[in-house]
């Protein structure tokens, strides 16, 4: 394939980007580049399998943040000792007495900070370069710090230890792209299909949690006690909650209530929840609304499986024992009478209603309430529900690189769901959405292709398919010469059909070419050709 990808004149793989841009490996020069624009954080998987904020921007600038290798990059004064993974203060106080680090932050530049106090017994404690505030208590604190070259702790009568300190360079620009290591794909029963190791651009609907404490679990603790910060969760920090269920006889977990809206009509939720087994190792999600309980059946956080229908269930491996697991439901609420949402642990995987014994639970991490048809990338909140603008990728590619004549458009892609409620689209075009090249998946599990001049098809191939799986398509196009080809099998020809004059189709969207029916999905490769490939030519390009 690499010798097929030379004589293209547009590729674009998850490798580059810039702010507001989506940067194509062909041309060298810059002019197949995409324009991008989202306006708002939101989060990836990195290609360490971590979930991040996407402005997050370098990891841990820290030497030694957990003080697992002794006092290695540290500098310590007299009130400081380091010793079994943490450095302790003695209680004493003096505007000399300081942990510090030197050399490791850019001044001027933003980073965010966390670090974890604990065994606390007095006083207070706080980075002093750069200034942070003080802290006078057992916990996990995270701020937003302006930096110097500097890195000091300075305690005033501070008797406890710090330990788990992280620096990492975050970025205010809000228009930067995903590339996301998540698995590419699902397969027909839903279970993830791994990424092959080069990621995905990820583009996705606009969407809000309507969770307002998405990891402050212990204010919705349900017939269970929440300890929060108490693991190291998918971010690679220690925020994940324990959730131990009491002694009563009920559902345990936690629950969120006046979740769905009052005017919410048979309309269509997804929870989900990142979670890890410990004593226990099931959970089951519950809408409860007026008119309307739909309870989902349990997910099993050992084997990672769950007896519920794919379409509406979904279990994700994240590595280190856990697991992203999502439900989708159609819910009613006229009146806002009984409306919560529940995440409950189970003693088996549909046993969830039972004589709790006050020391058996799980881990969770990152609740999520959405309304969509699955769950998207996580949006965390603190205090108010939080909007993750939609992903717009357009404006690639040039009258240089595209020939309207002829050629091949191919894309290695999957769809975010199998059933939307809107068609998605890649296109060739001229700035319209009434001419030119377009690759579409329909709202029903259909991949669709056609030649379209003043809006009128010259021709229209289609293949039934499943369209959340990884695919490898090309339409190949000239004059009474048109094909589809999927993962290595020509699925429809068309040898009747006119072609635009020379010189008329000057953009690549990932949209209809009018700015409607954005294409939401994940792809690997996007590529243009000037000329008609052979067959064996485009059988080798699509073949798995």
């Amino acid at each position: 394939m690499s010798n097929l990808l030379d004589k293209s004149s547009i590729v674009l793989t998850p490798t580059a980007y810039d702010n507001s841009k989506v940067l194509c490996v062909k041309p060298s020069d810059g002019s197949g580049d995409f324009d991008f624009s989202r306006n708002s954080a939101a989060t990836r998987v990195n290609a360490q399998g971590l979930v991040e904020d996407v402005q997050i921007i370098s990891g841990n600038k820290v030497i030694n943040g957990d003080f697992s290798n002794g006092s290695t990059g540290w500098t310590i004064e007299n009130t400081w000792t380091i010793g079994e993974g943490v450095a302790n203060g003695n209680g004493a106080s003096g505007s000399g007495e300081e942990l510090k680090q030197s050399g490791v932050l850019i001044s001027g530049r933003t980073y965010s900070a966390t670090y974890e106090v604990k065994n606390y017994v007095s006083g207070t404690v706080r980075t002093e370069r750069p200034l942070g505030s003080i802290r006078s208590a057992n916990g996990v604190y995270t701020e937003i710090l302006t930096a110097q070259t500097l890195i000091k702790f300075r305690g005033n009568n501070f008797n406890g230890s710090i330990t788990n300190v992280v620096f990492k360079e975050i970025t205010n620009d809000t228009n930067l792209p995903r590339i996301n290591y998540e698995g590419f794909s699902y397969d027909g029963s839903g279970n993830i299909i791994p990424d092959s190791g080069c990621g995905s651009w990820l583009f996705e609907p606009q969407s809000t949690n309507l969770i307002t404490q998405s990891e402050a679990l212990s204010t919705m603790q349900f017939q269970s006690v929440v300890t929060d910060n108490n693991l190291i969760s998918p971010t690679g920090d220690i925020n994940a909650s324990l959730v131990v269920e009491n002694t009563a006889t009920n559902i345990h977990g936690i629950r969120k209530t006046s979740v769905i809206p009052t005017n919410a009509s048979a309309t269509t939720y997804t929870i989900s929840v990142f979670a890890k087994k410990k004593e226990r190792q099931y959970i089951q999600f519950g809408f409860n609304a007026e008119f309307a309980a739909t309870n989902s059946s349990g997910f099993d956080l050992e084997n990672g499986t769950t007896l519920g229908n794919a379409s509406t269930h979904k279990i994700v491996d994240f590595g280190n024992g856990w697991y992203k697991c999502s439900f989708t439901a159609s819910i009613t609420q006229t009146t806002g009478g009984f409306n919560f949402v529940n995440i409950a642990i189970g003693t088996s995987i549909n046993s969830f209603f039972y004589a709790g014994d006050g020391t058996s639970g799980l881990y969770m991490f990152g609740y999520q309430v959405e309304q969509q048809s699955s769950a998207t990338s996580y949006i965390p909140t603190d205090g108010s529900q939080k909007t993750r603008n939609k992903d717009v990728c357009t404006n690639g590619g040039s009258v240089s690189t595209i020939n309207s004549t002829e050629g091949v458009l191919y894309a290695e892609i999957a769809a975010l769901v199998e059933v939307d409620n809107a068609r998605r689209f890649i296109t060739l075009n001229d700035g319209s959405a009434s001419n030119g090249v377009v690759l579409r998946y329909e709202a029903t599990g259909v991949i669709n292709a056609r030649y379209q001049i003043g809006g009128v098809a010259q021709c229209s191939i289609s293949f039934a398919t499943t369209i959340t799986n990884t695919h490898k398509v090309a339409f190949k196009y000239a004059e009474n010469d048109f094909a589809l080809w999927v993962d290595g099998v020509e699925v429809g020809i068309d040898d009747v059909g006119s072609v635009l004059g020379s010189n008329t189709i000057n953009s690549i969207d990932f949209d209809h070419g009018g700015g409607a029916f954005p294409f939401f999905g994940k792809t690997k490769c996007l590529a243009v050709w000037k000329e008609a490939l052979t067959d064996t030519e485009l059988q080798e390009l699509t073949t798995i």
